[in-house]
């Protein structure tokens, strides 16, 4: 994979495992972050199972109570500068 494609490739099975351990880690339930996102259970649920991802509208407002930023959640690291040295 190319250096370029490797920052444009999202991997859904890996964004929601990012959603599902911090959800996990601050002992938030799926109802309530469900609840606090205005989403149903079913769809965190899917969001963690990698199925689908968040609307764009929702995604600082999650990253905000999962208490991660964005670039974390898309990538799995703190920065894309990380990213980018480690290609």
């Amino acid at each position: 994979m190319s250096y370029d494609a490797k920052l444009l490739y999202l991997d859904p099975v890996a964004f929601g495992l990012r959603i599902y351990v911090a959800r996990r880690k601050l002992g938030l339930s799926r109802a309530k972050l469900a609840e606090k996102l205005g989403v149903t259970v079913q769809a965190i649920g899917r969001w963690e199972r990698g199925e689908t991802i968040p609307n764009c509208s929702l995604l600082a407002e999650l990253c905000f109570l999962l208490e991660m930023t964005l670039c974390f959640l898309f990538t799995g690291m703190e920065s894309l500068r990380c990213a980018c040295l480690e290609v």
